[in-house]
């Protein structure tokens, strides 16, 4: 008797750790998708919150703090003054940092180097030259061929 109980509790836990596992893989790529989906809608409200819901699930994907990043950046206005006129630079550091320290380098490279172009821009708009600088010296050293605005900060700060 005393056995099959023990199995019997063995069997639920293995179920609970289980779904608790696949669960959370499960979600996490569910929310990603539906924040992908609204981002492509240009509805950014909605894709920042299901990005947010999926990092709960799984904090450590790269993609989506570099799209958390570009939301914090807003929406650009190239015929305007300021490109980024609704940009939370601190906001968008934060997200593009994270998803540089996750490797997104490995996962997409050409992600990567918008990450790091991005980056160099919000340390330039918040006024922190060195390290401005440090991500724009980074990205010309891995993108030499494609690094107008890294080149061009350099230059004109040295």
């Amino acid at each position: 008797m005393n056995k099959k109980i023990i199995a019997i509790i063995a069997i639920i836990l293995a179920v609970l750790v289980l779904a608790a596992v696949f669960g959370a893989r499960y979600a996490a790529s569910y929310y990603y998708k539906k924040a992908a989906q609204a981002y492509l809608q240009n509805n950014f409200p909605a894709a920042k919150n299901n990005f947010g819901i999926s990092l709960i699930f799984d904090s450590k994907n790269s993609l989506a703090h570099f799209w958390l990043g570009k939301i914090a950046l807003g929406v650009p206005a190239p015929k305007q003054d300021v490109y980024y006129p609704q940009a939370d630079y601190g906001e968008a550091v934060k997200q593009y940092e994270k998803t540089v320290s996750l490797g997104l380098e490995q996962k997409n490279r050409n992600l990567y180097k918008v990450a790091l172009d991005d980056l160099g821009g919000a340390y330039w708009k918040l006024k922190d030259l060195d390290k401005a600088r440090e991500k724009y010296s980074e990205e010309l050293s891995k993108f030499p061929e494609s690094s107008f605005w890294a080149r061009y900060f350099i230059a004109w700060h040295d």
